[in-house]
């Protein structure tokens, strides 16, 4: 007869999946939160993107960076083109028609959904929002409040742009 050591070592097979069970429980929960956030992220960057070329726009007009032809810079448009791409622009004012300098056309991921952008033409028959140069016009700031709404699944996001000039950024 065989002298058996008075304990045996290791985990029964019951043990091991309640332990492996447990660890893929909490493996999944942290995979699905991680996920949501950088949802999350990734709409607060499109969004993050779209006020910085607003504020751009803002400081260009404010500066009056930018050379016309003819006539004189009378502010920097900011518009959409498309329903992920948007432009800005430097408006040039010369006997009562607009021509444009310094074009950028930007685009944010196609996954986004652009919602609550409207923005009806001003006076000089600009749509969008308009930043004016003081040279250009009496004000310097835009000239209506227009909200753009980024939606990405369950995390709406939205830039408010104020008569005031002011670009804020919010979660809805």
């Amino acid at each position: 007869m065989r002298d058996r050591p008075p304990f045996y070592f290791g985990f029964t097979l019951i043990e091991v999946l309640v332990s492996v069970l447990v660890i893929s429980i909490l493996f999944g929960l942290g995979y699905a939160n991680f996920r949501r956030y950088s949802q999350r992220q990734a709409v607060w960057a499109a969004a993050r993107k779209i006020e910085g070329d607003l504020r751009k726009a803002q400081s260009y007009a404010m500066s009056g960076k930018g050379s016309c032809a003819s006539g004189y810079l009378l502010g920097y448009q900011f518009r959409w083109l498309s329903g992920t791409t948007y432009q800005i622009r430097g408006v040039c004012r010369s006997g009562g028609s607009n021509s444009y300098i310094n074009s950028l056309s930007v685009s944010i991921p196609s996954s986004f959904t652009i919602g609550n952008f409207n923005s009806p033409s001003d006076s000089y028959g600009l749509d969008g929002v308009v930043f004016y140069t003081p040279k250009g016009n009496t004000s310097l700031l835009a000239t209506k409040q227009v909200t753009v709404s980024l939606l990405s699944g369950l995390f709406p996001v939205s830039v408010f742009i104020t008569p005031g000039g002011q670009i804020s950024v919010a979660e809805q």
